[in-house]
């Protein structure tokens, strides 16, 4: 039995956890001789309550007047005009809505509410928290030829399910222009039941069994229940619409940087627009921006370090567009652009990991991302000698020494940074060699210190502390991958506070890690 019907109290339909709910639809028409007006309104309730049973769903009453208009002549017949269908189908929907259900099943038996079918369509296109699945059991099974009305099926489904209602005089159809094949169903839009059947069946009841009747009840029930399996699939695929319908995908380019900005700001990413900038200076063949009905709504990056390796980054997809495989689609093209590449990384969020492993990518450490807040204390300044400010002769020395150490050589991504804050770009060196150095790049929420490379922690300490210090009122981020404890316990003392995680992973045959017990700070998620 359903978890929740109309036996059930408020306060017991408040506390379910269920998040599904099935609505029977029936008709009160006539059909013919041998069973009753509500012979839709029985079925409807019997099946629906085996779909809500097996889905762990809500039962809803039935809803028992639908549109008949096609039973004209028949006293005892009573329909709704089909907008008026429409109307209460459209009222139940936005009440189930409003209580937190994710999903509504129709459960039609009766084959004249088209009505159903366009109200389902009309809701389901506007892509609201509410899924509607229409669902008609008779189509689910194999249908027996010239069987449309209180006929073999469904007087044999009557006996099987409720015998004491069906009635023993049971007259076939016999219109030749049935009987040939002549009128087809479409034809009820032009004449009524009555004028192909006076007595009311459209088929052949008198072929009906209780035997037959068991064997269709047992195959609507599994048909149902694979039926609801498969959408719940497809459901968790995609639940929009659309699907992909009308994606583009093409370069991003520089008119395209006011969405991009939007997107990174609407998931609260700290890129500026000078961030976009650089990625389209850097590769500007590799960054790519998909698009439905000509509006942005994803986006990547990508940056090519000398064919060793290639880096994604900025996978956004909008909000209003999730869950159509845009991100896939994005990353795809992103993957195609660096496959030349001996390997491919990535820092991925917990939500996008998932979809990296299944496209081949495996873990290579946890990157923690840590946030100093503007109001946290002052914190004093830990001056190694030879710290001093880069200048633009050292940026050749500096690429030297950084190469090493990252890897592969990003002199294009260091000297961008240097460039946009000469002031955050500050160097240790000890008898004409660097021993250290670090930049920092202005962000929409936080100064990102980083990347920050040093031949030791003590360094290291004097490299971040210098340039904390030049950024007195502003919250500090720091992307770090050192699994040193004595670093993360620094960064701590200094008012740091882990805010985020990341996974960095590869695909290829190694990582190329280069010399991780170097890199203290990384240039961020986007870069490396």
């Amino acid at each position: 039995m359903a978890e929740l019907t109309g036996r059930q109290t408020a306060l017991e339909w408040n506390v379910s956890t269920s998040r599904i709910a099935v609505l029977p639809v029936g008709s009160f028409e006539q059909h013919a001789h041998h069973l009753p007006l509500d012979t839709d309104i029985l079925l409807a309730d019997y099946f629906a309550a085996r779909l809500a049973d097996y889905s762990n769903a809500a039962l809803l009453p039935v809803l028992p007047f639908g549109t008949c208009s096609e039973q004209i002549g028949f006293r005892g017949s009573v329909g709704l005009r089909p907008e008026t269908v429409m109307a209460v189908v459209r009222d139940i929907c936005d009440q189930v809505e409003q209580q937190n259900f994710s999903l509504l099943i129709l459960v039609n038996m009766h084959g004249g509410n088209f009505s159903l079918a366009p109200v389902v369509r009309d809701f389901n296109r506007s892509d609201r928290a509410l899924k509607v699945l229409l669902c008609y059991p008779p189509e689910l099974v194999e249908a027996i030829d010239g069987d449309l009305h209180a006929g073999e099926w469904e007087t044999s489904l009557m006996l099987a399910l409720f015998p004491e209602r069906v009635g023993s005089e049971r007259i076939d159809v016999d219109d030749p222009r049935w009987l040939q094949g002549e009128f087809l169903r479409s034809d009820l839009n032009h004449w009524g039941v009555g004028a192909i059947s006076p007595r009311g069946a459209l088929g052949f009841p008198s072929r009906a069994s209780v035997e037959k009747g068991k064997r269709i009840a047992a195959e609507l029930k599994t048909a149902m229940c694979r039926w609801f399996d498969q959408r719940l699939e497809w459901l968790e695929q995609s639940r929009t619409y659309a699907g992909q319908a009308g994606l583009s995908l093409r370069r991003l380019s520089a008119e395209d940087l006011p969405a991009a900005l939007r997107l990174s700001r609407a998931v609260g990413w700290n890129q500026i627009q000078q961030d976009w900038q650089a990625f389209l200076q850097f590769r500007p063949a590799g960054c790519f921006a998909a698009l439905i009905r000509g509006k942005v709504v994803g986006t990547a990056t990508t940056i090519d370090y000398q064919g060793q390796t290639g880096w994604i980054g900025m996978v956004l997809v909008d909000s209003e567009y999730r869950r159509r495989g845009i991100g896939k689609y994005l990353l795809q093209a992103a993957l195609e652009s660096l496959q030349h590449c001996r390997r491919i990384k990535l820092d991925a969020t917990a939500d996008g990991q998932p979809l990296y492993e299944r496209l081949g990518f495996k873990p290579e450490c946890r990157l923690l991302r840590l946030r100093r807040p503007h109001t946290a204390v002052a914190c004093a300044v830990h001056q190694e000698p030879h710290t001093r400010t880069v200048t633009p002769p050292d940026l050749e020395t500096l690429v030297a020494y950084d190469t090493p150490r990252f890897g592969v050589q990003r002199g294009a991504v260091l000297q961008n940074w240097f460039e946009r804050c000469p002031r955050c770009a500050v160097m240790v060196e000890k008898k004409g060699r660097i021993r250290g150095y670090s930049l920092a790049r202005p962000g929409r929420t936080a100064v990102h210190i980083g990347p920050l490379v040093a031949d030791s922690l003590s360094c290291a300490k004097s490299l971040l502390t210098a340039l904390v210090c030049r950024f007195p009122g502003q919250d500090v981020i720091v992307d770090s991958l050192h699994a040193d404890n004595s670093w993360i316990d620094l960064l701590q003392e200094l008012g740091f506070e882990q805010s985020r995680i990341f996974m960095r992973m590869y695909l290829g045959a190694d990582a190329g890690a280069g010399d991780v017990a170097c890199q203290y700070a990384q240039s961020g998620p986007e870069l490396g």
